[in-house]
């Protein structure tokens, strides 16, 4: 059966009694570390206990298929349910391999972790067919998921945050859930696990800087200051951080000055504008945001956008060094942009 993903976490926590096989996939490894952890605790008593859990390559039982088959057979020493846990899947399964799968009806638990694999693989196709089997996919949180996956976790731990604390967070960590909740963690012990986090402790107690580096280029590039945009680039660049990455990072921040600036074209003031984006700018940026919308206009803007996108283009399918694309147009169209408004 496909686990949906609304009910992905909750299986996970109290899996279906009739099921004895779950793959778990998909490119967010951490997500599938996570949800692993808790079918292993569902499952077992102690997860760390020997006698209870067993761990299997996934191309060693391909070679064996009879390791596996001695292992679903095999009586647990303490009683009760084990766990067969099978590392290393990918999308492929062999016709003996499959037929094992298909026809265990014990009671031990098979579970097995891959990375992305395809609608057409063979092995998802098993797992979401067959009624005693399941699958569940471990994609990247969007935003509004990771928001929810911060507020349950504040409300578990008894703690607080402020709307701004809790958009900043769920912005600044759309992606790995397991990233997600380790830096959530150390926020929450900076606030010793008591009281109401603001945006001030975010700030504080995580700092990326990998984000900061975008930050600085993003403010280099509205200010048209050749200086400080060849230095932000070179820490971009130099932290492995990909030309793609920063086109899209520009991007979206010439995007969010597009739609503050036609706020004010319309009759808004700049706090008016400003306070209208979602997420809202970070408290520190606003005086920079703010001037930045005050001297461009929405067509040097627009012109921005336009050119930032043609960029991507060639960076995809030209035959140029993206680096090297990337630093010629940063020493040329910030300054068109002012020269334009």
């Amino acid at each position: 059966m496909k686990i949906q993903p609304a009910q992905a976490d909750s299986f996970c926590q109290k899996p279906d009694n009739s099921v004895n096989g779950v793959l778990v996939y998909g490119p967010d490894n951490g997500l599938t570390s996570i949800r692993m952890r808790k079918l292993s605790r569902a499952i077992v008593a102690d997860p760390k206990d020997p006698f209870l859990i067993t761990h299997l390559v996934f191309k060693d039982i391909k070679k064996d298929p009879a390791l596996l088959t001695d292992n679903l057979n095999a009586m647990c020493l303490t009683g009760g349910r084990r766990l067969i846990i099978i590392d290393g899947v990918d999308g492929t399964i062999t016709p003996t391999l499959k037929s094992i799968i298909k026809d265990y009806t014990g009671q031990h638990m098979l579970l097995l972790t891959a990375g992305d694999l395809a609608a057409s693989s063979a092995l998802r196709k098993l797992f979401e067919t067959q009624k005693h089997l399941a699958a569940i996919a471990c994609y990247k949180d969007d935003v509004a998921t990771i928001r929810r996956v911060i507020m349950d976790t504040l409300k578990t731990n008894n703690m607080n945050a402020t709307s701004e604390a809790i958009d900043l967070l769920s912005h600044r960590f759309s992606g790995d859930r397991l990233v997600v909740l380790s830096e959530l963690e150390k926020l929450m012990l900076y606030k010793n696990f008591n009281g109401t986090i603001n945006a001030e402790d975010v700030d504080t107690c995580i700092t990326d800087n990998v984000e900061m580096s975008l930050d600085a280029l993003c403010h280099a590039c509205a200010n048209a200051d050749a200086k400080h945009i060849d230095h932000a680039l070179s820490r971009a660049l130099s932290e492995n951080i990909a030309p793609i990455t920063i086109i899209r990072t520009l991007s979206y921040y010439f995007m969010r000055l597009h739609i503050a600036r036609s706020h004010m074209d319309a009759g808004a003031s700049s706090d008016q504008a400003i306070s209208q984006l979602k997420p809202p700018v970070f408290f520190k940026h606003k005086a920079l945001f703010k001037q930045h919308i005050s001297k461009l206009s929405r067509p040097s803007i627009s012109m921005m956008l336009k050119k930032l996108a043609d960029l991507e283009d060639q960076c995809k399918f030209g035959q140029i060094n993206p680096e090297l694309l990337l630093q010629h147009f940063l020493n040329l169209a910030p300054r068109a942009i002012y020269a334009r408004s």
